[in-house]
């Protein structure tokens, strides 16, 4: 007789910093409840370059959360390094999820 898998627990994320580190220097971090993006849609995160900070939209789930923040963090190295002149939008994109899924797996497995 097979034996029967224990129900898997909810990992618990911890919260999100204040701050992070960026090439540029530090950049704040703000949970908000409603992100407006450039084409004026609900978003759920954002980088803000001349402010330098991340917009991560409050509500998300812990996983969530911090998967918007390793995205933004990567819009803002791009940006710091100059190389999002190189990409197009979507390109950018992708390459932002990529790193972020990455940085995801690093730190929680």
């Amino acid at each position: 007789m097979k034996k029967k898998a224990a129900p898997k627990k909810a990992r618990r994320y911890p919260p999100l910093p204040a701050t992070v580190q960026g090439a540029g220097g530090t950049i704040d971090v703000r949970l908000i409840p409603h992100i407006r993006g450039d084409a004026d849609e609900d978003v759920m995160g954002q980088f803000h370059a001349a402010e330098r900070v991340i917009d991560v939209k409050a509500g998300l789930r812990g996983d969530q959360q911090w998967l918007v923040l390793y995205h933004e963090m990567a819009h803002a190295a791009l940006w710091d390094s100059g190389a999002h002149n190189a990409l197009a939008g979507t390109q950018e994109e992708i390459v932002c999820d990529a790193f972020a899924t990455a940085r995801l797996r690093e730190r929680f497995g």
